[in-house]
């Protein structure tokens, strides 16, 4: 099975003339991420802001070139994404904005060293390409924008308008993350190129050299035990019956975690007064967003402090518990809690109490 290389998502070069293949990616740019997208409709002016990793210097007088290029295509300048009106701005990257040769390409002349890195730059008035698809940004400090330049392409990729062909997203949009304690569950739609995928997460929007796990041929996959109130950025590449790389056009998204499911309380339950008897009584709760997880509740009888009976493995799709054998005009008190699929087991809810009916 192969390995993801996170900067090498695609075969795609840039320039004069047609891009047809390129011979590697930049080796002073390791890494390219969108950040942000101010708007995915065709033919519209965007700001994009993009992030990047530097492994060496760039001196003063040299070029970085920005180019997007169309998913699976090989010539970035027809792509019809235009620079034209662009201007950029940044906190460290310091030069000055144009396009280079073409509308299609845009290139920061450096006034100054830019230093090995992380840097962030803003590429504001970019007009969109009118033509609704899945694109990707590319980065290249090559001199001359001819056939095999090297260029580095960010990870994942980017809407305009909605795609619906080429065998892109069949069924969804993308990614759909759900975070519930400290776990996120992926899903997707089945990509149409690929027999399986891979999954990458980061603790930032720079996925390149992330943590990937082989997911198989599954379209969804929970991460589990991660870190309490922190955001995660996910992104999927896949592979075909070969094991060679395919690139799944759904863009890098990311979700917060909660807090740990074993330090919260369950939400508390609820015994109808209608549903009280002399020796019965029915209890009723409710679950939230995250009741696909949920593997079982247990519910807990108490009379006078002590423990009558606890009520284990009742099914996660059942919200309801007829008691039995209860004694008349007695009062008891109940506590809820949930198992997830996770195995972990929330705290017990607050009491709920409740007195039978005389006889």
């Amino acid at each position: 099975m192969f390995k993801y290389l996170a900067t090498s998502l695609v075969a795609l070069v840039f320039g004069l003339m047609p891009f047809i293949s390129h011979a590697a990616d930049d080796s002073r740019i390791t890494s390219v991420a969108m950040d942000t997208q101010s708007d995915t409709t065709p033919g519209a002016s965007s700001d994009y802001v993009i992030s990047f990793v530097t492994s060496a210097t760039i001196s003063s007088g040299e070029r970085i070139t920005f180019l997007i290029s169309e998913q699976g295509g090989s010539d970035a300048s027809t792509s019809g994404f235009d620079f034209s009106e662009t201007a950029f701005t940044s906190a460290d990257v310091a030069g000055t904005g144009a396009i280079v040769s073409t509308k299609a390409f845009y290139g920061i002349t450096l006034s100054s060293d830019l230093a090995a890195g992380s840097h962030k730059v803003s590429l504001n008035g970019v007009m969109n390409s009118s033509t609704v698809g899945t694109y990707l940004w590319g980065m290249t400090t090559a001199a001359s924008l001819g056939e095999g330049a090297a260029i580095t392409y960010m990870t994942g990729s980017f809407e305009i308008g909605s795609s619906e062909e080429g065998g892109g997203d069949e069924s969804g949009t993308g990614l759909t993350l759900f975070a519930f304690g400290t776990n996120i569950a992926v899903s997707w739609p089945a990509y149409s190129e690929a027999a399986g995928y891979q999954l990458m997460i980061s603790l930032t929007s720079d996925i390149s050299g992330a943590e990937s796990v082989d997911v198989g041929a599954v379209t969804s996959y929970i991460y589990s035990n991660l870190t309490a109130d922190t955001t995660y950025y996910i992104a999927i590449v896949g592979y075909d019956s070969n094991g060679a790389q395919v690139i799944v056009p759904y863009p890098t998204v990311s979700v917060t975690t909660g807090k740990l499911l074993t330090s919260s309380r369950y939400t508390k339950p609820t015994v109808p007064k209608g549903k009280i008897k002399a020796t019965t009584a029915t209890v009723n709760w409710t679950v939230g967003d995250d009741a696909d997880y949920i593997d079982s509740f247990s519910l807990k009888l108490k009379r006078k402090n002590t423990t009558i009976k606890t009520y284990k493995n009742i099914s996660g799709d059942v919200l309801t518990k007829k008691l039995k054998k209860l004694k008349p005009g007695k009062k008891y008190t109940v506590q809820l809690r949930a198992t997830y699929t996770t195995d972990e087991t929330t705290k017990w809810s607050k009491k709920v109490s409740f007195k039978t009916k005389a006889e």
